[in-house]
């Protein structure tokens, strides 16, 4: 099982426990299982980070040169447009 993603920049790897004392009803499963559950929190791990880093950049406040950039870029697309008409 492959838990290395690197065509998803957001995807994170993970240390997943294989020890059986950690499971908190101490059951025995089988390594196909196990892999199969391992994999599974894997992709949860991932949804849930997707939205993380969503949110986060949705809510980003931009910087000053960002705003003066997006300002200037504006102003010159203004101006190529008056000078289409």
């Amino acid at each position: 099982m492959q838990l290395l993603n690197k065509d998803n920049p957001i995807a994170l790897d993970y240390i997943i426990s294989r020890d059986s004392t950690v499971l908190k009803n101490k059951k025995k499963r089988s390594r196909k299982e196990q892999a199969y559950r391992d994999k599974l929190t894997v992709k949860l791990k991932n949804a849930v980070m997707f939205y993380i880093v969503k949110t986060r950049i949705l809510k980003r406040i931009p910087n000053f040169n960002e705003i003066l950039n997006m300002a200037i870029n504006k102003k010159k697309r203004e101006m190529q447009a008056a000078r289409r008409k």
